[in-house]
């Protein structure tokens, strides 16, 4: 008879402490694959290579494509001679999901569940980790984990996506009328991008480095500053609450959009 020694984190808890990290990573583990398939997988899809909502009638973007290079800035994504393929024109999405994700993975949240999910270091509170785990905890430098003292930096590239975030939902109010005259409106698209746009923001301003930015040093109460630290402060209790609903909408507005563009689906829209 074999017998299999499991090691088993340290901790006197009897609740099912295990779940959260678990559910963490799972979600971790299918969005990576979902980012997989929209820069690298779905341009190759005949199907949907050039996606394109205004051929339904309304402007809708997906949140992995904001801003819209071409519309903004005049740059077209290159198209690629892949041998044995054919030609892959590079996703948008390809060249813009570094900032939001440098973000995410920089963020005091975000590493702590990275640590806790990936890591289990530790995987929950008053649990010790593995017992073969050890070392003590060196800080995040130097090495690779001394990216994260650029989450200030990303901060702004975050703040700036925030914006086009809302502007492509002035955009998602834009529909073309039976007649091809363009009219205003509220679709069903339009809701979900306000609401990707909301929850995004409430993520970016809730962050540690928009709330030291805002008010850091200012100790004086009836000062802008403290107020304004004050009011950022009670956001960032809830921190954690806006990156999942923000990460869980990007996912939900890019596959209805792409519902949308490939007429899987009929919209419902009400124009004003």
């Amino acid at each position: 008879m074999i017998e299999l020694n499991v090691v088993q984190p340290r901790t006197y808890r009897p609740d099912k402490w295990w779940v959260e990290p678990f559910a963490m990573a799972l979600y971790f583990v299918f969005f990576t694959i979902y980012v997989i398939y929209v820069t690298l997988v779905a341009p190759l899809e005949e199907s949907i290579q050039e996606w394109d909502t205004s051929s339904a009638g309304v402007n809708y973007i997906s949140p992995f494509f904001s801003p819209d290079l071409k519309k903004f800035f005049g740059i077209d994504t290159p198209v690629v001679n892949i041998p044995g393929i054919g030609d892959w024109k590079v996703s948008p999405a390809l060249l813009l999901i570094w900032a939001p994700l440098g973000f995410r993975a920089t963020c005091y949240y975000g590493r702590k569940v990275i640590y806790r999910s990936f890591f289990w270091s530790p995987p929950a509170c008053a649990v010790d980790g593995f017992a073969m785990r050890k070392g003590k905890y060196k800080g995040d430098g130097p090495g690779i984990f001394a990216i994260v003292h650029l989450h200030r930096y990303f901060f702004y590239l975050a703040f700036i996506l925030a914006v086009f975030h809302w502007i492509d939902t002035f955009f998602a109010m834009q529909f073309r009328a039976s007649d091809g005259s363009l009219a205003y409106g509220i679709g069903i698209g339009t809701l979900l991008s306000a609401l990707d746009a909301l929850f995004l923001t409430l993520y970016v301003i809730s962050c540690h480095s928009f709330r030291h930015l805002m008010g850091g040093g200012a100790n004086t109460p009836g000062t802008i500053r403290y107020w304004l630290w004050s009011k950022i402060s009670k956001l960032n209790k809830y921190h954690g609450l806006w990156f999942w609903l923000s990460l869980f909408m990007i996912v939900i507005v890019d596959v209805y959009f792409r519902l949308v563009a490939t007429g899987t689906i009929t919209e419902v829209r009400w124009l004003f």
